[in-house]
């Protein structure tokens, strides 16, 4: 009899607990509905605010690190041999300094043969690389199998009389591509490439880092509210919305993280495996922020936080005055 009375008082405790926690839940719904969120375009401009400051001390950091880390980790030495190889070539022409493709400096009152027959024949007869495998043969072929060219009565490879100028364009552009994807293989140049793109690419990732780590973490934890810098500026603030009080650290951890994943780092590293641009992810959470109830995105739901004006953080020291005097 005894052990049947404590497992009924046990239910009944548990009975109570719960209805208490629904009772809690359902006070909560209501404290939020009461309590005065910022409009969309408020916490747009307080995420632009804080997107603005993270780029410029990202572009500070980087050019500390250009000034002062590249040399060493042998960056510029590398771009020195990729611009040598790119100038010997003669695939590229030679303005202010820099080697630009010929697409991108095509001259108009030069013939398209002018422009890019002659550096890539060059290419093929003189460079080291570009003379192997006997290549002059292949791109003469390439000609004859275009049906845009012909050997005349004096042996000579002549554009036919009926080829059109576009179509001339067309087939150079292919062979001048073909020409750099064989200047490419080049083993000097792969490390050379492969050498400043790791270093801009893993510099540019500590940069961000470092720059999310100070707007996105050391600034909130350091708030009493949990405001990033633009939500200071634009008089917002966090507050916990599973209970109605004061936001906590780990809160404002997991808030800050799931923004610079979903916002940042899923789209930089997209871009350097895929090199392409997307925004899917950024898109998806603005998307939540302006359809679902409250306004909150993803980061706001994972770490059961809600976006307030800030005058409304007295509500939560209310709560947590009630809770201590009980």
């Amino acid at each position: 009899m005894p052990v049947l009375v404590l497992i009924g008082d046990s239910m009944y405790d548990n009975d109570i607990l719960q209805l208490e926690e629904l009772s809690r839940k359902e006070q909560v719904k209501k404290d939020l509905e009461q309590i005065r969120r910022p409009s969309l375009m408020r916490r747009i401009g307080s995420g632009l605010l804080d997107l603005l400051f993270i780029f410029v001390a990202l572009a500070l950091i980087e050019l500390f690190a250009a000034a002062v880390i590249f040399r060493p980790l042998g960056y510029y030495d590398a771009q020195s041999n990729i611009n040598k190889i790119f100038a010997e070539s003669g695939l590229y022409l030679q303005q202010n300094g820099l080697n630009i493709p010929i697409g991108n400096a095509y001259d108009d009152n030069k013939s398209v043969e002018e422009n890019y027959d002659v550096p890539i024949t060059k290419f093929y007869t003189e460079h080291p690389l570009g003379s192997l495998n006997d290549n002059l043969s292949k791109y003469t072929k390439a000609k004859l199998d275009s049906k845009l060219y012909t050997i005349n009565s004096k042996g000579e490879l002549v554009r036919t009389a009926d080829a059109d100028e576009n179509d001339v364009k067309k087939f150079y552009v292919n062979q001048y591509e073909k020409a750099l994807n064989i200047l490419s293989s080049d083993p000097v140049y792969i490390s050379s490439a492969n050498k400043t793109f790791n270093i801009m690419v893993y510099s540019m990732l500590i940069s961000f880092v470092i720059s999310a780590g100070v707007f996105y973490f050391l600034i909130p934890l350091l708030r009493k509210n949990g405001e990033t810098l633009g939500q200071i500026i634009c008089k917002i603030c966090l507050m916990d919305a599973s209970r109605i009080g004061k936001v906590k650290k780990m809160q404002l951890i997991l808030r800050s993280l799931i923004v610079v994943v979903v916002n940042f780092l899923i789209p930089f590293w997209v871009f350097v495996f895929f090199s392409h641009i997307t925004l899917i992810t950024v898109l998806v959470s603005f998307a939540m922020m302006c359809l679902v109830k409250y306004n909150r995105g993803v980061q706001d739901f994972a770490s059961q936080t809600q976006v307030v004006m800030k005058f409304e953080s007295f509500r939560w020291m209310m709560h947590e005055h009630e809770g201590a005097a009980e």
